[in-house]
């Protein structure tokens, strides 16, 4: 049984040696570099449209933060000012 399955991966890694060999033939040394190149431009590519793609969602997420940090920093600066201005006003009766 063991004997039978390794006789047919044995055959089916002699097709596939056979077809990657007929390729090479067929396409030639020089254009496997093509296309070799023209992938990895491929990769390139999608990585750094990936990349873009997390950099601008990452922002978003930032400047959002920004803002309601700086619309905290609105409301605490106006509460301050008025316990300001009361206790300035406080002070000036008392004079």
């Amino acid at each position: 049984m063991f004997n039978e399955i390794n006789q047919q991966v044995k055959a089916g890694r002699g097709t596939i040696n056979r077809s990657v060999g007929e390729i090479r033939e067929r396409v030639g040394d020089e254009q496997m570099a093509r296309i070799g190149m023209a992938a990895a431009a491929a990769l390139v590519a999608i990585a750094l449209g990936v990349g873009v793609l997390a950099y601008r969602r990452r922002r978003r997420r930032t400047l959002g933060r920004i803002h309601a940090i700086s619309g905290t920093m609105r409301d605490l600066n106006s509460g301050l000012r008025s316990q300001l201005k009361d206790s300035l006003e406080k002070a000036a009766k008392s004079l």
